[in-house]
């Protein structure tokens, strides 16, 4: 039998806990996200600010998948 302890190390190395201790990273289960106000909507949705403006376009989860899975 295999000792699975480095392998689970591996995955869980540089898993940012929150006050919650939760054991994987968030998955953000959301098609849409909420802005301050029309200007930084409009500033995230021309690209002349970064951040998320809808899940096929940008998301904070596969974004997280694309930084740590990369070839």
């Amino acid at each position: 039998m295999s000792d699975y302890r480095e392998l689970t190390n591996i995955i869980h190395t540089g898993v940012r806990q929150t006050a919650e201790q939760e054991n994987s990273e968030a998955v953000f289960m959301t098609s849409s996200f909420a802005y301050a106000s029309a200007e930084e909507a409009a500033g995230k949705f021309g690209g002349d600010l970064d951040g998320n403006v809808y899940s096929r376009f940008t998301n904070p989860t596969v974004e997280l998948f694309e930084k740590n899975w990369r070839c």
